[in-house]
């Protein structure tokens, strides 16, 4: 959804944000269709932007936007953002089976990222940092 206009004045013109829009554009009608990626690429990773593979998308709003929404609608959205997040990953997880049996099928070798081995090298890293953000780490590593 684009929004073309609101009521909320705002102090300048979003002019990142327009260029993020445009380059999205025209990387997906323009660069997308060109690329053949998995025409020409033999193997593939599974590893995407969380752990379970799946990449991650962000429900965003304006602090402005949203504390002048009710309690009530800020509820129901939250619902059903949290609902339609379930369906996107069962979409999901559908689509991938899918695609990977027919790159399979195409003779594309699948080479399983050893995550193992990625938690231990960039252990230095959180040994650094890893006190300020322990509970988030927690969290992520909840997760895998």
């Amino acid at each position: 959804m684009f929004p073309l206009r609101d009521n909320i004045p705002t102090d300048r013109f979003p002019v990142v944000t327009v260029i993020l829009i445009a380059l999205n554009c025209i990387a997906y009608f323009f660069l997308q269709p060109k690329t053949g990626h998995i025409d020409r690429s033999p193997c593939a990773s599974t590893t995407m932007n969380e752990p379970s593979g799946r990449p991650v998308y962000v429900f965003v709003f304006s602090k402005r936007t949203w504390d002048s929404m009710s309690k009530e609608d800020q509820d129901l959205l939250k619902k059903r953002a949290r609902e339609a997040q379930f369906e996107q990953r069962k979409l999901w997880d559908a689509y991938v089976g899918e695609a990977t049996a027919k790159l399979k099928a195409a003779g594309v070798q699948f080479v399983e990222a050893d995550k193992k081995a990625f938690y231990a090298a960039t252990q230095p890293v959180r040994d650094k940092y890893g006190a300020k953000y322990a509970e988030l780490i927690k969290r992520i590593e909840a997760t895998t």
